[in-house]
């Protein structure tokens, strides 16, 4: 999206992917909004288990968000925001604490977590189309693994139902 303000040429690239995780923990959203709903919603799907003594399974909404915007390709700044409320213990969850403490480590490396950790931080990409595509594709595959793993989730709980 390019937009013109009084001769000054504005741009913005953004993306929101939203993402349901399947976890075996139950753990509410105690961040609420002004009306007292929570922020994300959990669902229990125990319900589609056929087996006996298999853990409870919830879905737990979540988002990825990234924003770049500039006045122009030589000065630019980006944002991602994602969720990790659910990811469980914070041994777990994606931080950028983590990413400091990797690179003051030994044989660290300054990895940049908007592309999470998978390009050198220390060789920055100075074009925003391009470090907008390559945040887009390793946010992506993240979310893309959860959706596949709830999906495989589902039919295999519809194989079991057939079964039985």
């Amino acid at each position: 999206m390019v937009v013109q303000t009084h001769g000054l040429s504005m741009f913005e690239l953004c993306f929101h992917l939203p993402v349901l995780l399947c976890r075996d923990s139950a753990t509410t959203d105690h961040r609420k909004y002004e009306d007292g709903k929570p922020l994300r919603q959990t669902k229990d799907i125990s319900f589609l288990h056929w087996e006996v003594g298999l853990p409870n399974e919830f879905l737990y909404e979540a988002m990825v968000s990234c924003a770049i915007s500039g006045l122009h390709e030589h000065s630019w700044v980006a944002y991602c925001f994602v969720d990790t409320y659910f990811d469980g213990s914070d041994d777990r969850r994606e931080t950028v604490v983590e990413y400091h403490k990797d690179k003051l480590a030994e044989e660290g490396a300054n990895m940049d977590p908007l592309t999470y950790g998978n390009v050198c931080a220390d060789v920055p990409m100075w074009e925003p189309r391009a470090y907008f595509l390559e945040v887009c594709f390793h946010r992506t595959a993240p979310v893309l693994r959860e959706w596949e793993l709830l999906v495989g989730k589902i039919e295999d709980r519809f194989r079991t139902y057939g079964q039985v």
